[in-house]
């Protein structure tokens, strides 16, 4: 593919994705005919793609593992930051949560005005001036993001991003709430400025160059608008993270990006693949407590044939990571299930990933 202009984008669908892996195992297995079953494993997005492809392609693979993946999709997902929530106050308690909201009703105060915005701009050492509604939008969504990311990977960041950390320095009292909140940021940041410009990113996402501005970035939006949505809004009450990052953020963005100006065909994805009621047999789904993720994603068991595990104490994907020093047990229990599920699913087994 010479670029990522919409021409091309096309081709960017799930199905296609599922029919490529397809054609590819089947040539794989005419060269290696002596290979044994086909067990496909995906994490995240990929995680969907493994239980869809068991799903829709039977005859070729034997089972799949499906981690962290949100076979649900939906527009807004304000579970997103309501898991969010729920994972901070049971790691650290409700003083965190509490925390984060009173800074954030601050900072959402100053950002009303223009001299406010001009204030919190210097606080978080942002590239360019807060100014417009959009830039306000794009700004919290990237420090609420530093919380975001740490629920949703916890114990596979460094200590200095995880939970215990960033609720430590929100529960500091020598500091001011917004100090707090720029400390949290300055993790994330490491000594860089913060762009926070909606034109910017629009810019970024408008590069159709193979690498762009990151592999990966214009694509993912890119399917996000047209198939899955999984936009993480502020519109639930039950978070602590403010109100100003509504579903018209996600949105505009898809119509500045793409010119779209239609919302993702959700309706169409849930019925191709059966959203968080699927009918197919031999798919094992696997999700951790912490990861907001799992709220789109199958956490008990449909039946036999569709297994759910639910890991306590655990991030997205966590089950995916090799064993380290203070992994709750409850994951290596998992892990021993999972491979137990695989080996009575197969005996003779090709894994693709």
């Amino acid at each position: 593919m010479p670029d990522l202009s919409l021409p091309n984008l096309v081709y960017l669908t799930s199905e296609q994705a599922l029919a490529d892996a397809a054609n590819f195992i089947v040539h794989f297995k005419q060269m290696y005919p002596t290979a044994g079953d086909i067990i496909v494993f995906g994490g995240s997005y990929p995680g969907n793609l493994a239980a869809w492809f068991r799903l829709k392609y039977p005859h070729i693979a034997k089972a799949a593992i499906a981690s962290s993946a949100p076979v649900l999709a939906v527009l807004d997902m304000i579970t997103y930051l309501d898991v969010v929530e729920e994972s901070l106050t049971r790691i650290s308690g409700i003083t965190c949560d509490e925390s984060i909201k009173a800074a954030t009703m601050q900072i959402q105060t100053l950002l009303s005005n223009s001299t406010g915005r001009q204030m919190i701009s210097k606080y978080f050492n942002t590239c360019n001036v807060i100014e417009t509604d959009l830039d306000v939008q794009n700004f919290m969504s990237d420090i609420m993001g530093s919380f975001m990311e740490a629920v949703q990977y916890n114990t596979d960041l460094p200590s200095s991003m995880n939970i215990p950390t960033l609720c430590n320095i929100m529960e500091d009292n020598t500091k001011s709430l917004i100090d707090r909140y720029v400390a949290v940021s300055q993790h994330f940041t490491f000594g860089q400025c913060m762009d926070v410009s909606y034109n910017d990113m629009i810019t970024q996402l408008k590069d159709v160059s193979p690498v762009g501005a990151g592999v990966g970035f214009r694509q993912w939006t890119y399917q996000t608008c047209t198939e899955f949505g999984y936009f993480q809004t502020t519109d639930s009450p039950n978070q602590p993270f403010g109100n100003m990052v509504p579903l018209s953020f996600y949105t505009d963005v898809c119509r500045d990006a793409f010119g779209f100006n239609w919302l993702p065909r959700i309706n169409e994805t849930n019925i191709y693949y059966g959203g968080n009621h699927p009918v197919g047999s031999r798919v094992l789904f696997v999700n951790g407590g912490l990861d907001p993720w799992h709220s789109l994603s199958i956490t008990k068991s449909i039946s036999p044939e569709l297994p759910a595990l639910f890991i306590t104490g655990t991030s997205h994907c966590a089950n995916m990571f090799r064993a380290k020093p203070g992994d709750p047990p409850s994951l290596a229990i998992a892990q021993a299930q999972i491979a137990q599920q695989i080996h009575t699913w197969s005996s003779q087994i090709y894994c693709f990933l």
